[in-house]
C-alpha cells in the first residue's frame, strides 16, 4: 500500500538527543522550565531534565492531486484513551506540520523505556476529515529517546480527500471551547447536528486546552453538543450559521449535576475460532457513527456494564473491533443496531439492553487482512477478493465501498432478494468486475455468508449467518 497516501499515513518521529546536565533538574509542570527552546521531560530512573523537543512531523496532501494542503488542523490523541495529547497545530503553505509530543527519556540505551502511542486527527476546509468513514486512525508509537542519540527522522504524509458536490467557499465553521469551570477539557468529541430542516452532522475533538473548531458546515441551524464519559455539557441549541460564516465563542460548559446513565447487558459468544473469547461493546453517536472517549468496553464474560454515559442518541454495537468475532447478523436476533436516546430511555438512570449473540466472522484473507492496514498497494488489474470458507453457507454476497462510505459494487443485504454480487457455496474468492477504481484511493470490501431460510422465516427467503469484520477488508489501489 502506498504509504504516502495511505489512510494510515501519519507522521515521522523525531527522536531528539542531547539531554541537560545530569546535575540540573527541571519542573515538568512549568511551561518555562527550560531555556533555549528545550523542554522539560521525565528521565527514567532520574530527575527530569531539559531536552531538545520530540515531535511528530510530516506533510498534509490532497489525496487526488498530491498537492500540499495548507491550514489543515492536526491534533495528536492518546491511542489508548483517546484523550487529547497536544494542542492543535496547522500545516504551513507547503503542507508541512510539526506536533510536539511528550516522551520518557533515558540515558541508558539498554533500558526498557515506557512508550507512548498516538493517533492523529486531521481536518481542513474543503476536505473530508481524517479519520472518517473507512479511513482508520493508525497508532504511531514513540518509544524512546536516548541522551546519546542523534536526531532521526522518517517522514510520512497524511492524505485528505476533497469534499465532492459542494462549494468549499460557501461552507462555514463554528469555534469555541469545552470547559469545566475554568479548566479546558481535552479529548472531548464535539458535534454540530443539523436541526430545523438542516441535515447532516459534523464533528471534531478538543485539544488539550479544550478548544475546538467545526469545519465545512453549510448554512443552516445547528445544535452543538459535547460528549465524553463521566461528564455532561450544556449544549448550544438552534445556533444559526450563515453562508461562509465563521462563528466563534461558542462555548460548552459542564453541568454541575449531569444526567448520566449506566448501561448493562449480556454477550453470548458462539462458533468462535480458537482464542476468540473476548469482544467489544461500543456506543456510537447516531448522528456521526463515532464513539466518544470512554464509551467502549471489552468483555469476556456473559455480562457487561458501562457507567457515566452522557445524554444523547446512540447505536449500541457489539463486536465492533477486530477480534475474529461479529455480531450475529440473523434478523431474528436483537435488532441491529440497538438505538437508544438517553436519558429518555432510562428513566431510572440505568438501562439493560438484553443479550447480544456474537459469532465467528467470515475471515478475510486479502486484500485488507491486517488489523492495521499496512499492506502494499493493490493493483486494480486482476483484483481478486479472497476469504476463508464459512462452511455452513449456501452462498455469499459481496460489497465494495469507497473512502466516502458509498457502496459502488454489490447491493444492500436483503432477506428477500439475492445479492447482485454473489459467490457460490464453498467459494473462497471472487474477481472484481465493478466500476473502475481510482489509483491512490482507499476502499473497503465486505462479505456476508447466507443460508436459505426454512424455519421461522416471517417472509424471509434468505438468512445471513455471518459476515466480515467491521475494520477489515481495507486497501489502497496502487498508482
Amino acid at each position: 500500500m502506498n504509504q504516502r497516501i495511505l489512510l494510515a499515513a501519519l507522521a515521522a518521529v523525531m527522536l531528539s538527543g542531547c539531554g541537560g546536565d545530569d546535575d540540573e533538574s527541571c519542573d515538568p509542570s512549568k511551561a518555562d522550565a527550560c531555556e533555549g527552546g528545550l523542554v522539560c521531560e521525565e528521565v527514567q530512573g532520574g530527575k527530569a531534565q531539559c531536552f531538545p523537543e520530540t515531535a511528530i512531523t510530516g506533510k498534509v496532501l490532497n489525496a487526488t492531486s498530491q498537492q500540499p494542503v495548507a491550514g489543515a488542523r492536526l491534533v495528536a490523541l492518546d491511542a489508548t484513551t483517546s484523550a487529547a495529547a497536544t494542542a492543535v497545530v496547522t500545516s504551513d503553505a507547503q503542507g508541512n506540520y510539526r506536533i510536539p509530543v511528550k516522551l520518557t527519556r533515558s540515558t541508558d540505551a539498554a533500558a526498557d523505556v515506557k512508550s507512548f502511542t498516538y493517533t492523529l486527527r486531521v481536518e481542513s476546509k474543503g476536505f473530508l476529515g481524517f479519520p472518517s468513514a473507512i479511513r482508520q486512525a493508525i497508532p504511531l508509537t514513540v518509544n524512546r529517546a536516548d541522551d546519546a542519540n542523534a536526531p532521526a527522522q522518517n517522514v510520512r504524509d497524511v492524505a485528505l480527500l476533497p469534499l465532492t458536490h459542494v462549494n468549499p467557499a460557501e461552507l462555514g465553521s463554528i469555534a469555541g471551547k469545552v470547559a469545566e469551570g475554568t479548566a479546558g477539557q481535552g479529548g472531548v468529541l464535539v458535534v454540530a447536528e443539523g436541526v430545523n430542516g438542516t441535515s447532516g452532522a459534523t464533528s471534531t475533538v478538543t485539544d488539550t486546552s479544550g478548544s475546538f473548531q467545526l469545519l465545512n458546515l453549510p448554512a443552516g441551524t445547528y445544535d452543538v453538543k459535547a460528549f465524553v464519559q463521566g461528564k455532561g455539557f450544556a449544549p448550544v441549541t438552534a445556533l444559526s450559521l450563515a453562508t461562509a460564516e465563521d462563528k466563534i465563542g461558542v462555548n460548552l460548559t459542564a453541568d454541575a449535576a449531569p444526567a448520566l446513565t449506566s448501561l448493562a447487558g449480556g454477550v453470548n459468544i458462539v462458533n468462535a475460532p480458537a482464542g476468540a473469547n473476548e469482544t467489544s461493546i461500543v456506543l456510537a453517536l447516531a448522528s456521526t457513527g463515532e464513539v466518544p472517549r470512554g464509551l467502549s468496553i471489552q468483555t469476556s464474560g456473559q455480562r457487561f456494564s458501562l457507567a457515566g454515559i452522557p445524554a444523547g442518541t446512540y447505536d449500541i454495537l457489539a463486536s465492533y473491533t477486530n477480534d475474529s468475532l461479529v455480531l450475529d447478523p440473523d434478523p431474528q436476533q436483537l435488532p441491529r443496531p440497538i438505538r437508544i436516546t438517553l436519558p429518555k430511555d432510562a428513566s431510572s438512570g440505568s438501562l439493560d439492553v438484553g443479550t447480544f449473540k456474537v459469532t465467528g466472522d467470515v475471515g478475510i484473507v486479502s486484500p485488507g487482512r491486517d488489523d492495521v492496514p499496512n499492506e502494499a498497494a493493490v493493483a486494480a488489474a486482476g483484483l481478486t477478493f479472497r476469504w476463508e470458507d464459512d462452511s455452513s453457507e449456501n452462498f455469499y454476497g459481496l460489497e465494495l465501498f469507497d473512502a466516502y462510505g458509498t457502496r459502488i459494487w454489490g447491493s444492500e443485504p436483503s432477506t428477500t432478494l439475492m445479492p447482485t454480487v454473489q459467490a457460490a457455496k464453498n467459494a473462497t474468492s471472487k474477481a472484481y468486475d465493478g466500476p473502475a477504481l481510482t489509483a491512490g484511493q482507499t476502499y473497503q470490501w465486505r462479505i456476508t455468508s447466507w443460508t436459505n431460510c426454512t424455519n421461522n422465516c416471517n417472509g424471509a427467503l434468505y438468512k445471513p449467518i455471518s459476515r466480515s469484520e467491521n475494520l477489515r477488508g481495507i486497501f489502497t489501489v496502487a498508482p
